[in-house]
């Protein structure tokens, strides 16, 4: 079965992709800093970005958004994840 996408939907997942290095370098840079804000929206955003273009770390990104919304969590179980 071919899929047919119109031209605005591939620009979507065009942006998407080039969204998703950035994304995830804000999440890195969020944890070095230990700034849980930073790992939520970054988390929050990557989430959203790897769920448009089919990339299956949707859910390890949901988790990791809901555990940094957490008040006060704790590093090490963010890791874990």
């Amino acid at each position: 079965m071919l899929l047919f996408y119109d031209k605005e939907m591939i620009e979507l997942m065009d942006i998407a992709l080039d969204l998703l290095p950035q994304r995830l370098g804000e999440l890195e840079e969020g944890f070095e800093e230990e700034n849980w804000k930073k790992v939520h929206l970054s988390a929050h955003a990557a989430k959203g970005v790897s769920r448009l273009v089919g990339i299956p770390v949707y859910q390890d990104l949901a988790e990791l958004d809901r555990k940094s919304r957490e008040e006060a969590p704790d590093p090490e179980e963010l890791f874990n994840i």
